[in-house]
């Protein structure tokens, strides 16, 4: 609930916030398919226009 209330949040941040280790945070963030971008965390997956743009890369080599 905390990050997506905040994605902005540091792992260490979010240990202190809920009173758990960071290793514990970092679990569960990798668990839920999270990534660090840009200063925030976002999920992994890709959009549709991501996978669009993947393939068209690849084709045109």
């Amino acid at each position: 609930a905390f990050l997506n209330e905040n994605p902005i949040y540091t792992q260490v941040e979010l240990a202190e916030q809920l009173g758990v280790d960071r290793a514990a945070v970092s679990r569960r963030v990798h668990g839920a398919g999270k990534i660090q971008k840009l200063g925030k965390r976002v999920s992994h997956e890709l959009s549709r226009s991501g996978i669009t743009r993947r393939l068209s890369a690849c084709v045109s080599l």
